[in-house]
C-alpha cells in the first residue's frame, strides 16, 4: 500500500487480467470519491499484462499524485506476450504521472541490467526533492534516480540487498536519505555523498526484515529474535538501538509502518 493524505493505492499483485493468471493490478482512490483500477492493459500504461508479472508488488507515491508501481517479477522478452520467455524476473518500474487524471501518462523503466533474476522494482521509495529509490535484491543493489528519473548514484551489495527501502532522513543528514535491508543490517544511506553513508549494527537472523521511519526515529525489526520478536529503535544521531519487547506474542516486528 502507499498513501498521501486522502489518496491511497493498493496493490493487488496476484489478482488476474482476464485469463493471465497473477498480472496484476492497482487500486486507488481519493477521499470518498471512485475506486479506481490501473494495470498494464490500462490505456497509455506502459507494458503489457503477463503470466506472473505482479504489477503493484510495491508502491509508493512520488510528487503531487504521481505513483511510482514496482513490476520485479516482469520478463524482459521484447515486444507482445510471452510466457517463460526472455530474461525471467528481471524486473521493471512504471511511473505514473498522475493517477487521478483522465487520460493517464506513464514512463516503464525496465532492469538496467536486464539479467535474468534482477526483480528490479521489489521495492520502491520516493523523496520530496530528492528523487526516487529502486531496489533490484537478484544482484543487491539499490538506484537512486534524481527529480528526472535519470540515475544519481547506485548503492550496491552483492547478493539479496535491497529489499527494502523507505523515505525520510536521519541522522542529521538531509530528508531525501535512504534506509534500506542489506542482509542482516541497515544502512542509512546520504542521497548524495557516499561518505556520509553509515550502517546499524547488525544482528543474527532478520534484523531490518522490516523498516519504519517516524517523526525522528527509525524502527527495526527482527520477528526471529528469541523469545517473541524485537523491534529497535534509533533515534537521530544514535549509534546504538533501543530493543523493545512484547511479554508475549508471536514475530513482534514483522512489519512496520511509520
Amino acid at each position: 500500500m502507499a498513501a498521501r493524505g486522502d489518496l491511497v493505492a493498493i496493490g493487488a499483485p496476484y489478482e488476474d487480467e482476464g485469463d493471465l493468471p497473477d498480472a496484476g493490478a492497482v487500486y486507488v482512490r481519493k477521499g470518498a470519491g471512485e475506486l479506481r483500477r490501473i494495470s498494464q492493459e490500462s490505456v497509455d500504461v506502459r507494458g503489457n499484462s503477463e503470466v506472473g508479472d505482479q504489477f503493484g508488488w510495491s508502491l509508493a507515491f512520488g510528487p503531487e499524485n504521481a505513483l511510482v508501481v514496482g513490476v520485479p517479477y516482469e520478463n524482459d522478452d521484447g515486444l507482445g506476450r510471452q510466457v517463460e520467455d526472455g530474461k525471467i524476473d528481471s524486473g521493471s518500474v512504471v511511473l505514473i504521472d498522475d493517477v487521478l487524471a483522465a487520460k493517464l501518462a506513464s514512463v516503464k523503466i525496465d532492469s538496467p541490467t536486464g539479467a535474468s533474476g534482477d526483480r528490479y522494482g521489489y521495492a520502491v521509495a520516493y523523496a520530496e526533492g530528492s528523487g526516487y529509490a529502486i531496489s533490484s535484491p537478484g544482484p543487491g543493489y539499490v538506484d537512486l534516480l534524481g527529480p528526472d528519473r535519470k540515475p544519481v548514484r547506485r548503492v550496491e551489495q552483492g547478493g539479496q540487498g535491497g529489499v527494502r527501502v523507505l523515505d525520510g532522513g536521519l541522522g542529521g543528514r538531509p530528508a531525501g536519505d535512504r534506509r534500506s535491508l542489506r542482509g542482516g543490517g541497515v544502512r542509512v544511506v546520504s542521497w548524495k555523498d557516499a561518505e556520509e553513508d553509515r550502517r546499524l549494527e547488525d544482528a543474527d537472523g532478520l534484523f531490518g526484515s522490516a523498516v519504519a521511519f517516524s517523526g525522528n526515529r527509525l524502527y527495526v525489526g527482527q520477528p526471529d529474535a528469541r523469545p517473541y520478536g524485537r523491534v529497535a529503535v534509533a533515534g537521530r544521531n544514535a549509534e546504538t538501538l533501543q530493543p523493545l519487547q512484547p511479554a508475549k506474542g508471536a514475530d513482534f516486528g514483522i512489519s512496520l509502518a511509520g
